[in-house]
């Protein structure tokens, strides 16, 4: 761990649409590195509504 705390400076904010669900994501990416932080909403998060989404959509075909 290093002795002195971060600049603040040292990320940048990034949004993009999850194509999957068409939700906003936002990230909080390392500049040095380019490593993803923090993500919002998480992965995990991402990967139920996705599931939801495809639950909800065959229900619909199935009716219609």
């Amino acid at each position: 761990m290093p002795d002195h705390p971060r600049d603040p400076f040292s990320y940048q904010l990034q949004f993009h649409v999850d194509d999957a669900t068409g939700r906003v994501v936002a990230e909080v990416v390392d500049r040095e590195t380019g490593e993803i932080v923090r993500q919002v909403p998480p992965e995990h998060v991402l990967r139920i509504a996705m599931y939801v989404k495809m639950l909800l959509g065959q229900q619909v075909d199935q009716r219609g």
